[in-house]
C-alpha cells in the first residue's frame, strides 16, 4: 500500500504539473486508487495459490486412496460368496430344536435306571464263583 501511495503522489504531481487543477487531480487519483484496490482485492496471492495447490494435492491423494479401496463390484462378489439369510435359516431348521433335545434326553436311561441294571447283572465275584463251579464240574 505504501508503494501504491508513493506512486499516487508521483502521478498527482505529474497531473498538477501538466496543468490540471489540484482538486481535479486529487479526485482523479482517488478514483484510480479505489478502482485499483477493488481490482487487486480479488486477485489471488502466492499464499492463495499455495493453499489451492495443497488442496489439489490432497484431493489427488484421496482419489488414489479411493482407487485402492474395493470397488462396488468387488463388494458384490464378496457378498454373493457369503451365505444368504435363506441359507442360514435352512441350516438352522436342520439343527435339532431344544424340544428335540429334551425328547432324546428323556429316552435315554437315567442314572437310577443304570444302577438298577447294574445290580441285576452278576457281580465279578459271582462270575468268578460260577466259573469255578463250571470248571470243577467239567
Amino acid at each position: 500500500m505504501a508503494m501504491a501511495m508513493r506512486h499516487s503522489f508521483k502521478h498527482f504531481d505529474q497531473l498538477k504539473k501538466a496543468g490540471m487543477p489540484e482538486r481535479q487531480a486529487l479526485i482523479v487519483m482517488e478514483t484510480i486508487e479505489e478502482a485499483s484496490e477493488a481490482t487487486y482485492k480479488d486477485l489471488a496471492t502466492k499464499t492463495d495459490l499455495e493453499a489451492i495447490k495443497s488442496e489439489l494435492a490432497s484431493k489427488a491423494d484421496l482419489a488414489a486412496a479411493k482407487a485402492e479401496l474395493a470397488s462396488k463390484a468387488d463388494l458384490e462378489a464378496a457378498k454373493a460368496e457369503l451365505a444368504s439369510k435363506a441359507d442360514l435359516e435352512a441350516a438352522k431348521s436342520e439343527l435339532a430344536s431344544k424340544a428335540d433335545l429334551e425328547a432324546a434326553k428323556a429316552e435315554l436311561a437315567s442314572k437310577a435306571d443304570l444302577e438298577a441294571a447294574k445290580a441285576e447283572l452278576a457281580s465279578k465275584a459271582d462270575l468268578a464263583a460260577a466259573k469255578s463251579e463250571l470248571a470243577s464240574s467239567a
